[in-house]
């Protein structure tokens, strides 16, 4: 059983003028999750290694006519059919509220709520509950976004030559799956992946420093991506271009010099979103830059590629689960034994690189 007291007001300061109620409360500001289907087809009924077919492409047919008889040519044009597969693992969690180990001058809960000795302990249907309810519900979303982007089998600790996660406990919340980014760096290093490199990434000075971008630099990245890109990745109107928001920050700024008229587009779910060249450019702030806190570039402290860009549509970077609505879904209950609240969640989860041509990154 955790350890942890999911609801703590240990940090409060309990007298006379504390909160009266939940809805008094001053929480730190939290920036709802954005939808995962913005970003990601989303597969559903998916149970284990379920086939990913990929069709290439035909190539050139149309060749000349023999002149010698009235047989017909052909070019020899084939497809090449290629296979990936889905294989979802389990995602879970659990939180246990003992509630005598709330503070009895508590008031939202002690003062509102309880009416009866049963209640002192079973919080069902208060204030309380519904709170804490939402807490870890918000929280959902936000795992599977980051086990989806940032899942690595084989994460460690960050050693004095490679990267790796600033607190080796920290392994637990990414060691489920080989997420997005592992797989777009796997393909990278393999030669199947195009990469537009960007400089600032690597530190510079003495000591050394991970360097800001200059005025402008996002365009430039932004070409670098657009160039390297196939024809039919620069055609797919669901295209966009996802950056952290280092790079999403240097393009409004550049825009703004220049006295472009702009808007900027929260239609996707909150996510905050430019044009440029016809393209949408998606600030992944929340998906991306928040896990990205949890890494470093060695021992030290640099930061672990804060310049990232991806170049790609929805329908090539899948995620797969059983049933999209356990991304919402919280069960909750009462356990009479041992007098606590239990609440737990659960979901089944992969994310692939369907076809690495049709995927242009930049870091």
């Amino acid at each position: 059983m955790p350890t942890v007291q999911p609801f703590s007001v240990e940090e409060l300061t309990l007298n006379p003028q504390e909160a009266q109620a939940f809805s008094e409360f001053i929480a730190a500001r939290v920036v709802e999750q954005p939808s995962l289907s913005e970003i990601h087809d989303i597969h559903t009924g998916v149970k284990m290694k379920q086939q990913i077919v990929i069709d290439g492409d035909l190539g050139k047919t149309g060749v000349a006519a023999s002149a010698d008889s009235c047989g017909r040519t052909s070019s020899g044009a084939s497809v090449t059919v290629t296979q990936k597969y889905f294989e979802p693992v389990n995602i879970e969690d659990l939180f246990v509220n003992c509630q005598k180990n709330v503070n009895t001058l508590f008031k939202p809960y002690y003062l509102k709520d309880v009416r009866n000795y049963r209640e002192l302990y079973n919080i069902e249907g208060s204030d309380q509950m519904l709170y804490m309810a939402k807490k870890i519900t918000d929280s959902i979303t936000k795992s599977a976004s980051r086990i989806a982007w940032f899942g690595d089998e084989d994460v460690a600790a960050a050693t004095a030559g490679d990267p790796g996660l600033k607190v080796a406990g920290d392994a637990k919340f990414y060691n489920m799956l080989d997420g997005l980014w592992k797989q777009i760096f796997t393909g990278v290093a393999g030669g199947d992946i195009e990469k537009y490199d960007i400089s600032a990434n690597t530190p510079a000075g003495s000591p050394a420093a991970i360097s800001d971008l200059s005025a402008g630099d996002s365009i430039a990245i932004f070409e670098g991506l657009w160039a390297k890109a196939k024809p039919a990745l620069r055609q797919d109107k669901s295209a966009m271009i996802m950056v952290t928001r280092p790079i999403f920050e240097n393009y409004r700024q550049y825009l703004q010099t220049k006295g472009e008229n702009f808007s900027i587009d929260y239609t996707m779910d909150g996510i905050p979103t430019l044009r440029w060249n016809g393209v949408r450019v998606v600030n992944m702030e929340m998906i991306w830059d928040v896990p990205m806190e949890d890494f470093e570039l060695s021992t030290g402290g640099l930061s672990y590629l804060p310049y990232r860009a991806v170049f790609t549509s929805p329908m090539n970077i899948p995620l797969a689960t059983l049933e999209e609505g356990d991304l919402a879904n919280l069960e909750s209950w009462y356990n009479q034994d041992d007098r606590v609240n239990k609440f737990a969640f659960g979901y089944t989860l992969d994310a692939k690189v369907v076809r690495e041509d049709q995927i242009v990154v930049a870091y």
